[in-house]
């Protein structure tokens, strides 16, 4: 058979001479010498559609050569409820998560959540905590917050303070404060020290002096 009847990786590439293969989508030649991983590498990244993985031929061990089998122990590692300490640390992201990103509480109610954290945690056992655990959580980790705040602007040199008023879509209105400081290695740091309510008698005799 001649070297132009021949192919490789299911004929995307095929023989111009006995060591030079010709790319069918875009006709770049390359240099071959046994090994498809260069070749690989060019349709995942020049002809994603054309890619290796969708190829029956392909879907196999070259493709992803970092997948193995599971053992009986691996399956039962998935299967055993989580360490307190790895269980603890997933809820604390997570109510960080819910905290930072205004999320509603009832999100851990989410299945779709509860299996994501089990694709990427690896245990199939775990269990969301429920609205009331995370809504303590975040209190937890705001007490925390506020002392180590606390003691960066303890030992602050000088302080600036800066306000935002504004109105939300249910014209209600908030007033915020903000401290501008350096650290003792000037490292410039910014955090928020308060936010109120516009109802409130702090705002209302404050707004103005600000």
């Amino acid at each position: 058979m001649s070297d132009s009847n021949k192919s490789v990786l299911n004929g995307q590439f095929t023989f111009s001479d006995k060591t030079t293969v010709v790319c069918k989508y875009c006709s770049k030649h390359f240099k071959y010498h046994h090994s498809t991983s260069t070749l690989q590498y060019h349709l995942r990244n020049t002809h994603p559609f054309a890619s290796p993985a969708s190829d029956p031929q392909l879907a196999g061990k070259e493709s992803h050569p970092e997948k193995r089998q599971l053992t009986s122990r691996d399956v039962n590692e998935r299967g055993k409820p989580m360490h307190q300490a790895k269980y603890d640390q997933l809820t604390n992201y997570v109510a960080k998560w819910v905290a930072q990103d205004c999320r509603p509480l009832n999100v851990v109610e989410d299945d779709g959540l509860q299996k994501l954290i089990r694709c990427t945690s690896g245990n199939e056992a775990y269990v969301m905590p429920s609205r009331k655990t995370i809504s303590m959580r975040i209190s937890t980790l705001y007490e925390s917050e506020k002392v180590k705040i606390q003691g960066l602007l303890s030992n602050a040199d000088h302080i600036a303070l800066t306000t935002d008023y504004w109105t939300s879509v249910a014209n209600e209105s908030f007033l915020g404060v903000t401290a501008h400081f350096l650290t003792e290695k000037l490292n410039y740091h910014a955090t928020v020290i308060g936010v109120c309510h516009g109802r409130s008698s702090f705002c209302r005799s404050h707004s103005s002096a600000f």
